[in-house]
């Protein structure tokens, strides 16, 4: 079904292009927050690295007397994901086809740098964060979920299939397999 699929669209593809397909294997990003131990995906996937940096540099601001959802504790968390946003768009990519600086992004010092630039009364302008260039604007492919089991093992899984990724051609009949 699949390769008819494909030859109905005009592409071409042989069953000796799906058999000599293989799944490699990515190294996960493993990181801590606090007494915790962060798995997370790695390159091609932005997330491990990005959540690594988040949490890497969170660790260095003090929460605790902010109070939940207090506008400093949102300034403070917005300021710090704008930084790994723009980390993200400027240096994480497929590896196969990018130089991922993942060792660098993810040094202490490089992090504590990054939250030493942050103004406790003010929000950086963009322009000096890292001017943000989207060619395609977000949409709403991202799948989140997260489980906890009565032992305190957590599991968060994201999966997002953005617009402008893949051939957005569905196999016709293979939902009814």
């Amino acid at each position: 079904m699949l390769l008819a699929e494909i030859e109905a669209g005009g592409a071409r593809m042989r069953q000796e292009d799906l058999d000599a397909y293989a799944a490699q294997w990515r190294d996960p990003v493993m990181s801590t927050y606090l007494d915790y131990q962060v798995v997370g995906m790695g390159p091609s996937s932005s997330g491990g690295i990005a959540l690594a940096q988040l949490l890497g540099m969170a660790e260095q601001v003090d929460f605790s007397e902010m109070g939940w959802q207090s506008a400093e504790t949102v300034h403070w968390m917005t300021e710090l994901m704008r930084r790994v946003y723009a980390d993200r768009a400027a240096h994480l990519g497929d590896p196969d086809f990018w130089p991922v600086p993942q060792q660098a992004l993810l040094d202490p010092a490089y992090l504590r740098s990054r939250v030493s630039r942050i103004s406790a009364e003010k929000a950086t302008p963009s322009a000096e964060v890292k001017e943000m260039f989207w060619v395609y604007p977000e949409s709403e492919e991202t799948t989140h979920y997260s489980i906890i089991d009565a032992a305190g093992h957590a599991v968060s899984v994201t999966t997002t299939i953005n617009s402008s990724y893949g051939s957005k051609t569905f196999v016709h009949g293979a939902a009814s397999c």
